[in-house]
């Protein structure tokens, strides 16, 4: 356990010992493998039934970050501390793929003490 969620359980909803204000976000990953994730299924309107068929199917979401091209060569010198130039500047967007379809475009984040994405951009792109 790290100091900091030492501080995090001593503190009384949300407020650290020194008595200023943290922002206390929901993990939405927090509850990724429990059957029904509350989080995945809130929407504005009900759920039609067909897609109450369809709701616990398990898809992968991807984050792509980049890619390269190079000869057959280039791969083989490759060794432990190479560097792999991509094709993306570090301030592009991640593309991300539901499945291998691409669905949206994200940044990378920080999700407690974890890599995450924030999506940018969702459905038509």
């Amino acid at each position: 356990m790290t100091d900091e969620e030492r501080v995090d359980e001593q503190a009384p909803m949300g407020l650290a010992d020194d008595d200023t204000e943290r922002e206390t976000r929901p993990d939405p990953l927090e509850n990724l493998n429990k059957p029904h994730p509350t989080w995945a299924l809130t929407t504005l309107t009900p759920m039609p039934d067909e897609l109450r068929r369809v709701q616990d199917v398990r898809l992968t979401l991807t984050a792509e970050i980049g890619e390269a091209e190079f000869p057959v060569g280039y791969w083989l010198a490759l060794g432990i501390g190479s560097r792999i130039p991509l094709r993306t500047r570090w301030e592009d967007p991640l593309i991300l793929r539901l499945n291998g379809k691409q669905v949206g475009r994200g940044a990378v984040v920080l999700v407690g003490n974890k890599f995450g994405v924030e999506v940018t951009e969702w459905g038509a792109v």
